[in-house]
């Protein structure tokens, strides 16, 4: 649908500007996708239309148990290995690629953190 490609087109003009404008431009030594030489509207309605595909990116933040499992980088409450105060909720946490739609199990695992997050703001 035309609506959606102006809103995939849109974000992608929004990051770029966003990265090339910013304290993180001095991170950024390229862009890799779409690239450099696409410019126009045409040139990025064509690239989005060639490349870009729908399906549920996940398992890439494994969480599991960071002191037995090398690949686990998150434990049960969503606390980033190593890393004081950073925690990730989303599709990514999972071990395993779920079986079905997962937009539920991403609500739950979501509720289930922000949850521990605000009983250690209790205490």
């Amino acid at each position: 649908k035309q609506i959606e490609l102006n809103r995939i087109k849109q974000s992608i003009w929004y990051l770029r500007n966003l990265i090339l404008n910013s304290p993180f431009s001095k991170y950024v030594d390229y862009e890799e996708l779409p690239g450099s030489n696409i410019q126009t509207d045409e040139e990025l309605e064509q690239f989005i239309r060639e490349y870009v595909w729908s399906h549920h990116a996940c398992c890439t933040a494994k969480m599991g148990n960071t002191r037995k499992d090398p690949l686990a980088v998150l434990n049960s409450k969503g606390q980033v290995k190593g890393i004081k105060n950073l925690r990730v909720c989303d599709i990514s946490i999972f071990p395993k690629i779920p079986s079905y739609y997962p937009f539920m199990s991403v609500i739950t695992a979501c509720e289930k953190i922000a949850d521990d997050i605000i009983k250690r703001a209790k205490y």
